[in-house]
């Protein structure tokens, strides 16, 4: 029976090469559509470079904003692709069974001092997400959600600082397709596009195989769970206070939540 190979790629857009500013991240801003090519081409790169590494099925989510960014008509085939929004308490639709978890466009949590458009779920009213006294971003988050799963992550692409914060958090066997230094939240230095799917493609590549020998260990951490939320704002405060079951403020602007069930933890605080 020939062997199967099933690839996840979940990806954001903030980290994709030549992006450095919300003009560009934003269905609202003025160079929205480039990125949206930027986006496309990459996932067409990710997409490319696992099946030539291996993958006999490769489904890509697209996990920036409300999910609508890929230009759908200049998709790659040979893969399916996930848009528009997920069904309740669904971070990842489709991810049971996968190998390895590709994580495309990435972005540094939020206050990384140079990274590239540095946030946490929400841009303006989150200053710190933390699960088990350990701080994270979205990188952190969406691993963990893989790991419920049992899927580990073997590849990251964004900038510098996201790929040392990826090797921190995940450990040092997570890969890294680097396609832009930062300097600062909205500049860096970035590749041609060409030179960045190149890139992504060859990592892919590279990942999908080492996958095919050993998988990579999925991102855990045991139960019971204490989330905190670090946020800015009377409003903002007791708006997440109130979402969750139990949930209480700690000092003036921390929103904690406490349970088993990280699923809907995560889901809750962050909603």
């Amino acid at each position: 029976m020939e062997a199967t190979m099933k690839v996840y790629v979940f990806t954001d857009m903030e980290g994709i090469g030549g992006i450095v500013d919300w003009q560009q991240a934003l269905p609202d801003g003025p160079d929205y559509a480039t990125a949206r090519l930027l986006l496309t081409e990459e996932v067409n790169a990710v997409v490319t470079g696992a099946i030539e590494g291996g993958a006999t099925e490769v489904i890509v989510r697209d996990g920036h904003y409300m999910g609508r960014n890929f230009l759908v008509d200049r998709l790659r085939p040979g893969a399916k692709y996930y848009m528009g929004r997920s069904p309740g308490y669904v971070r990842m639709p489709e991810i049971k069974g996968s190998d390895v978890m590709l994580c495309i466009g990435y972005h540094p949590m939020v206050n990384t001092h140079g990274g590239i458009l540095g946030h946490t779920m929400d841009g303006h009213n989150i200053t710190a997400f933390r699960l088990n006294g350990v701080e994270m971003g979205e990188l952190g988050m969406d691993a963990l959600w893989a790991g419920l799963e049992g899927v580990g992550v073997g590849m990251v692409s964004g900038d510098d600082h996201l790929a040392e914060e990826a090797k921190a958090l995940l450990g040092s066997g997570v890969e890294a397709a680097v396609v832009k230094q930062g300097f600062a939240k909205y500049g860096g230095l970035v590749m041609s596009p060409e030179d960045s799917r190149k890139l992504i493609r060859e990592t892919a590549a590279s990942v999908v195989k080492k996958a095919a020998r050993k998988k990579p260990k999925p991102f855990k951490m045991p139960p019971p769970y204490k989330v905190e939320l670090d946020v800015v704002g009377q409003e903002f405060v007791e708006k997440k206070a109130a979402m969750i079951v139990g949930a209480k403020v700690v000092g003036a602007s921390t929103v904690v939540a406490e349970g088993n069930d990280l699923n809907y933890l995560m889901f809750a605080i962050l909603g």
